[in-house]
């Protein structure tokens, strides 16, 4: 089985019967699509609805079995395979899901208790990176006496670097 997690990731590999340079040797040159394979080799694809995952090779199959048995068996274990990983996938959206969630809970609750703009800041830059997954967050104030926007609230900063940035003003 052969699944890769993403454009760049690396691939998951779970071999039966081979192991070690056997193994390395097979998977050389085995990147997806798999253009060509020797003789008595096929791959099948884990596939749903919901995308492709990867694809299952079988090197030579078990003496006695025909290739086309085989490759029956193959397709059959890939669509477990492939309901598996979006049973998986679907777990792990709904945890994302439940985080955003209570994130926004949060927030809600957080700015409810704020008296100020600076408090308010201050309390929605943390949520909002929580949010986003973003390293750095900040918030900008719109002072319309002058015309211009601050920094106020901020998260994931190093110390020292949020007071330089409230220093900042960026005129309209």
């Amino acid at each position: 089985l052969n699944v890769r997690g993403g454009p760049d990731a690396s691939p998951i590999v779970w071999a039966h019967g081979v192991r070690g340079p056997a193994l390395a040797e097979i998977l050389e040159g085995l990147e997806p699509p798999i253009a060509s394979l020797p003789p008595k080799w096929f791959a099948v694809d884990v596939a749903s609805f919901h995308g492709t995952y990867g694809q299952l090779v079988a090197v030579e199959p078990f003496d006695g079995v025909r290739i086309e048995e085989a490759r029956v068996a193959l397709e059959v274990y890939a669509n477990y395979a492939a309901l598996a990983l979006d049973v998986d996938l679907a777990f792990e959206q709904a945890r994302a899901d439940r985080d955003l969630a209570e994130s926004l809970l949060e927030l809600g609750r957080e700015l409810a208790e704020a008296v100020s703009r600076d408090e308010v800041a201050r309390k929605l830059a943390p949520i909002v990176r929580q949010i986003s997954g973003a390293d750095l967050t900040s918030v900008l104030l719109w002072e319309p006496a002058t015309r211009n926007m601050r920094m106020s609230g901020f998260a994931g900063f190093p110390e020292g670097v949020e007071e330089s940035l409230a220093r900042v003003v960026i005129a309209a």
